[in-house]
Parts: C-alpha cells; structure tokens; sequence
C-alpha cells in the first residue's frame, strides 16, 4: 500500500494568516470582556440613585400615601353633602424640614359655602425667603401666632368628620399629615385631590390651581394665601360638581 504523504501545515501561508486572525480576535474578546468589568454602567447609577432617593423620602412615613387620595367617584357621594377645602401655606417645599404657617378652610354644605376657618400658625423656624415672595407672610407675622400643636385641635374641630379636599393634595395632606404626626394626632385617613377634575376642564395649560380657575373663570384675588386659595378650590369643586348633576 502506497503511503500518503505527510503535510507540512506550518510552512502553508494561508493557516499562517488564519492563526493570526484566531489569536488578535481571541485578544479582542478578552480585551472587551475586561473593559466592560471596569467601565461603570452609567444607566445603573442613576436607578440607584433614584432608588435611594425615593427610599430616603418615604423613609418614617413622612410623605402622604397615593392611596388617601380617594377618586372622583367617591368623592361624588359626599359632594352634594358637605365636605372641607383646606389650604396651607409653609415655611418651604420640603414637607420633611419645612413647617406650616397658615391653614385655611371653608365647610361647603349642599354646593355652598357655609363656613370658613384660617389661622397664621407659628413654625418656630424661619421662613425662607423663597416662601415669603409666594406668601407674602413673613417671621415677623407670624411671631405671635398659636403653634401647630394648639391649631391642629381647632382645625379639626371645625372640620369634623367631613372628608378634607385640596388642589394638589399630596402636598398640603403631607404637611398636615406630618404636623399630625409631631403632635402625637391622628391623621386624616382620605383627601380629595381637585387636580382630578381636570377630567371636566378640557384644554387646560397645565394642572396649577391657575390654569383651571382660569378655565372656570373664577377670580382669586389673595393667591397663595391659604383662605383665598381653599375659597377658590372649593368654587371649583362646586361648578365641577353642577357639571355632572
């Protein structure tokens, strides 16, 4: 039997150039697999910090619930009964290190208004600058002023057991909730948010307490005082609430 002749593959250049092409892609690979361990992966470390940043908000319960704000339909059954606007004014927008310095209300009994509470509220604190520009309230007004320990139980009292409505609620329901909190009070267990009537009010710039009293052609003539504001919203609620009678 004839013998088959042995090849030499290390002198052919064509398994020379394909080794050469194995080991630089071989490299690649490695080379790849390495940087991506030590570059940091940037959509990562802003999930976290979200994460970390909503943790450290809803940390103690310091923020209101989504699930008190109670829904347009609920809120219908004891609309045409009677019900409280609340407003409330503070020291900042933090809901953790600010304070309140006004709270004002008025009971709406059967779609009118029939009685208003307000009070400038002491915050032992000072009251940023940023504040006063919107309020228009300063230290010096509300120096003599009740703390909230001695306002909440008067508040209430006025409020009685009537469901509380604000525009915005999650943040006055926070304050309040957290003044609650720090006076050893019970807490409000529903709101009505009035930024959910936007659902009657098509075609609005934007969800301000504003931009919908623009719409109903409701004037406010002491903006961003909590009295005028909750006669305002509870005007809105009212004219909302003829629209589905």
């Amino acid at each position: 039997m004839n013998s088959i002749p042995a090849v030499d593959n290390s002198a052919n250049p064509l398994n020379t150039i394909l080794g050469l092409l194995l080991f630089v892609g071989i490299g690649l690979l490695i080379y790849r697999r390495r940087h991506k361990k030590k570059t940091p992966n940037h959509s990562a470390s802003v999930s976290e910090r979200t994460v970390k940043r909503k943790s450290s908000h809803s940390s103690g319960g310091k923020y209101t619930s989504e699930t008190k704000l109670v829904s347009i339909a609920k809120f219908q059954k004891v609309a045409f009964n009677e019900y409280v606007v609340f407003d409330v004014e503070t020291t900042g927008l933090d809901p953790v290190n600010d304070r309140i310095v006004e709270i004002g209300a008025v009971k709406v009994r059967n779609g009118k208004t029939v009685d208003k509470f307000q009070t400038l509220v002491n915050p032992c604190k000072h009251i940023s600058e940023d504040a006063s520009e919107v309020n228009h309230i300063t230290d010096d007004m509300v120096k003599g002023a009740p703390t909230i320990d001695k306002v909440l139980p008067i508040f209430f009292a006025f409020a009685g057991s009537d469901m509380l409505a604000a525009h915005n609620a999650k943040f006055d329901a926070t304050f309040l909730d957290n003044a609650c909190r720090s006076c050893g009070l019970s807490e409000p267990a529903e709101y009505f948010d009035t930024m959910r009537l936007s659902v009657y009010w098509p075609g609005l710039e934007s969800r301000s307490l504003q931009s919908f009293l623009d719409a109903a052609g409701i004037k406010n003539k002491g903006q961003h005082r909590a009295l005028s504001d909750a006669e305002s919203t509870a005007k809105l609620i009212i004219l909302s609430m003829n629209k589905v009678k």
